[in-house]
C-alpha cells in the first residue's frame, strides 16, 4: 500500500521514468510525480527569456549529459508551491490508499470523502 511521490526538478523529466518510476512500479509501489514549474525553479531569471534552457531541456540533453547535469541537476534549487504540489498529489495518494485499504477491509467507514481528508491530514 506504499506510495512514492517524486518531485521532478524543472527540465529533468528525462531521467525520472527510468531511474525512479520504473523501479517503484517493479516494487509494486504506487508512483506519483510532481513536475516543478519554471516559477518554482531557481533557473528562472538565470538565462535569457528565449533560452533553450527554458524552451527545450531535451535539446540541452542532446548536447551532452555533462551540460544537462550542470544546468538542471547541479545548479537548480526548487521552492515548492505546496498548495500546487501537494494539493492534488496528496489527494491522489490518499485516494489510492483509501481504495487499497477499502478493498482489503481496513476502511472503518463507508464514507470515503470524510476519510480522505483524515488520511491526507494524518499521513502527509
Amino acid at each position: 500500500n506504499a506510495v512514492v511521490i517524486q518531485i521532478i526538478p524543472f527540465g529533468a523529466e528525462l531521467w525520472a521514468k527510468p531511474y525512479f518510476r520504473l523501479p517503484a512500479e517493479d516494487m509494486k509501489l504506487r508512483y506519483l510525480e510532481y513536475k516543478v514549474s519554471l516559477n518554482e525553479s531557481s533557473l528562472l531569471g538565470k538565462y535569457p527569456v528565449d533560452s533553450e534552457v527554458y524552451r527545450d531541456p531535451n535539446a540541452i540533453y542532446k548536447k551532452g549529459f555533462i551540460g544537462f547535469h550542470s544546468v538542471y541537476l547541479s545548479n537548480q534549487n526548487v521552492t515548492l508551491n505546496f498548495r500546487r504540489a501537494f494539493g492534488n498529489t496528496v489527494v491522489t495518494s490518499a485516494r489510492t490508499k483509501l481504495r487499497l485499504s477499502h478493498t482489503h477491509g481496513y476502511c472503518g467507514s463507508s464514507n470515503k470523502r470524510s476519510n480522505l481528508s483524515t488520511i491526507a491530514a494524518k499521513e502527509f
